[in-house]
């Protein structure tokens, strides 16, 4: 069947298989079934991987984004303070977050502006896993986000709204997920658990 699937078209030319087809349908058609059945979990696979590396992503993007609104990196750093002069260890997806953040911060047409509702969406994100206190997260709008969200919940009126918000939360419990594996991975032993 792997030979099948790999050299599939070399095959169909071969007589065996014009031998196969002409005496025993059923047998091609199971062939062919099989061959389609192996297509569709890989095409699968793939999308599920695809699907992993887009919230491993979005883990790391705010992670990224804790680090520069706590320590600072390069060009942003916290509120009130300058920026480190010495570059992070994720530097070059740090440097693609910290010109995503001067583009905010400078934008005039943010409520149209792809990248400013980029940036919307991860500052929205990063408020959704956010479990630091009200009030003492340093990332921009947390606290703001936070209090809509509790409004949103208390409120809770039209089915429409819940619908859209069932996929945000699946988002972020995804991307929760993966946080919390891409931490257990990044654990040197296991009495760092508890």
């Amino acid at each position: 069947m792997r030979l099948l699937a790999k050299e599939f078209r070399a095959v169909e030319r071969t007589e065996a298989w014009r031998f196969l087809r002409d005496n025993d349908p059923w047998q091609e058609l199971d062939v062919l079934r099989r061959l389609h059945d192996a297509d569709m979990r890989r095409r699968k696979w793939r999308r599920k991987r695809a699907e992993q590396k887009v919230y491993v992503e979005l883990s790391d993007a705010m992670d990224i984004l804790r680090h520069i609104c706590t320590e600072g990196c390069t060009e942003v750093g916290p509120v009130g303070q300058a920026p480190a002069k010495s570059p992070c260890p994720a530097y070059a997806t740090c440097r693609g977050l910290q010109l995503l953040i001067r583009h905010f911060s400078r934008c005039k047409s943010r409520a149209t502006c792809p990248r400013c509702q980029r940036m919307w969406q991860l500052l929205r994100l990063h408020a959704a896993l956010c479990r630091v206190p009200d009030g003492h997260c340093n990332t921009p709008l947390c606290t703001q986000f936070k209090l809509k969200e509790q409004q949103k919940e208390a409120m809770s009126a039209s089915v429409a709204a819940k619908a859209g918000d069932g996929r945000w939360g699946l988002l972020v419990k995804k991307v929760k997920a993966v946080s919390v594996m891409s931490s257990l991975g990044k654990r040197s032993s296991p009495s760092q658990c508890c």
